[in-house]
């Protein structure tokens, strides 16, 4: 879109011109074509006709135009084939093996956390409270064996004493 402005005052033209927004100014495209594979499996560079198939059916693709100052540029190669490579990896040297040993060593690290944990903080509570248990049973016997030595001790006269003195607790309750 033009906008023209003439001043005859002065005698000078301006001009207003506005370009679109994203236009394109030049392309340049690059492909590689693969070989072709033979049946035994030995690579097979693509005819010049075939080429040339490629190059037209890439140049109405990318709207090529020559005002513009377009390139293209169409390169048979071979690519490279995974018999190169040496064959499949090692079973400890592929990704998934290495995926799955990195799962079993975070639960690892967690158990070993909780074991942690489980020696340093919950064991010593429950060996002292197993102490304490123990301690209190020993107190208890410890008990029973005086109250037993003390009746064990007491002579029959003092005995009789003592169901005297039971039987006037008693009757003084009653």
């Amino acid at each position: 879109q033009r906008n023209e402005t003439s001043n005859y005052e002065v005698d000078r033209t301006i001009r207003h011109t506005k370009m679109n927004v994203g236009d394109v100014q030049r392309l340049s495209v690059a492909v590689v074509v693969n070989y072709k594979t033979l049946p035994d499996g030995k690579p097979l560079p693509l005819s010049n006709e075939q080429m040339k198939q490629i190059e037209a059916l890439t140049r109405e693709a990318m709207g090529f135009s020559e005002k513009r100052g377009d390139s293209l540029n169409v390169v048979n190669s071979p690519f490279n084939s995974s018999d190169e490579s040496g064959g499949e990896l090692p079973f400890w040297q592929q990704q998934a093996f290495i995926d799955q040993l990195l799962a079993a060593g975070r639960w690892l690290l967690v158990l070993l956390v909780a074991w942690l944990l489980w020696r340093k903080a919950v064991r010593p509570q429950l060996t002292r409270r197993a102490e304490a248990m123990k301690a209190v049973q020993q107190q208890a016997q410890a008990r029973e064996e005086v109250e037993d030595a003390v009746e064990v001790r007491l002579s029959k006269d003092e005995q009789l004493q003592q169901r005297r003195a039971n039987q006037r607790l008693g009757a003084e309750v009653m």
